[in-house]
Formats: C-alpha cells, structure tokens, sequence
C-alpha cells in the first residue's frame, strides 16, 4: 500500500496519509451507505490537509494483518475486485 492510492482523474484522494510503501497495510472502511455521511468523507479526503473523522470511519495505517468476520455472507470488494 502506499498513499494516496487512488485518484479522481489527477488530483489525489487522501485515504490512508500514513500508509507509505514501508510500512504495513492500510484499511479504509465505512460501516454506512448514507450518503450525506459519506459525502463529508469524501470533502475530508478531496482536502489538501486531510484530516479523516467519521464515526462510521474504520480507518488505520501500518496493519500486520487484517481479518474480516461476519456472521451472514457479504458481498464485498477488495483492491477493487468484487470477491462476493
């Protein structure tokens, strides 16, 4: 991982600022659809000082590992492949 990892045409979108190419992994994950939540996210990350704040932020730099549970299937996507 490395940041920013993902773009809007060229402008960088700030997810992870700690994750460089160094350290471990970076997660980014809402735990809501709502889309005036998400939107402020998505005003923090489109800021040149991103400061990422959200309660339905799961956000983290420099992970070892990573693992995800749930107790009834969920479709989801990773690295941007959906994986069901």
């Amino acid at each position: 991982n490395s940041s920013p990892w993902t773009y809007a045409n060229a402008r960088p979108v700030w997810t992870n600022p700690g994750t460089t190419f160094e350290t471990g992994l970076g997660v980014f994950a809402t735990t809501s659809m709502n889309i005036w939540a998400n939107l402020r996210l998505v005003r923090q990350m489109n800021s040149r000082k991103p400061r990422l704040e959200a309660k339905h932020l799961i956000r983290d730099d420099d992970l070892a590992w990573l693992q995800v549970t749930s107790d009834t299937p969920v479709a989801c996507q990773i690295d941007g492949d959906y994986v069901g």
